[in-house]
């Protein structure tokens, strides 16, 4: 893609990259009921995306270069610079503690799922060690009868 593309170019080159079928294909991607907000931006030279539209590509394409997709400079996806330093990620402090308490709470379920499964191994063990000792017993009474 050539350097300095227009914003809608640029929009058709994340569909195209992401191997989603054109403008169509990316509203549905983002969840928009229709894709006309995006074709106005293709139609009127003028339009630029609004923030829930540049919003809504960042959320759905995490390794999107936002510095790309504004000014037209860099490359569209890594995260990298033209240089190929990283770009900075800016995140907002709700941000951040949403994906904490997100992560916080898939860990707890997780913690409880595996207690669980540990507490039916105990319980399995239990059962084992309770078969095993009744077989003994069981084998010890066919050997007393076989020693008459």
């Amino acid at each position: 893609m050539k350097e300095k593309s227009n914003i809608f170019e640029r929009i058709e080159e994340i569909s195209k990259i992401k191997g989603i079928r054109g403008i169509n294909g990316l509203a549905e991607a983002l969840n928009y009921a229709s894709p006309e907000k995006i074709y106005r931006i293709g139609r009127d030279k003028k339009a630029k995306p609004s923030f829930e539209i540049i919003s809504d590509l960042a959320n759905k394409f995490e390794d999107l270069n936002l510095r790309w997709f504004i000014t037209g400079n860099g490359k569209p996806f890594g995260n990298c610079n033209d240089d190929g330093s990283p770009t900075p990620v800016v995140k907002s402090k709700s941000d951040v503690l949403n994906k904490d308490v997100t992560e916080c709470n898939r860990l707890k379920a997780e913690n409880e799922q595996l207690k669980k499964v540990n507490e039916t191994y105990l319980r399995i063990i239990e059962a084992l060690s309770t078969s095993q000792k009744g077989l003994h017993a069981t084998q010890k009474g066919l050997d007393a009868g076989n020693d008459q």
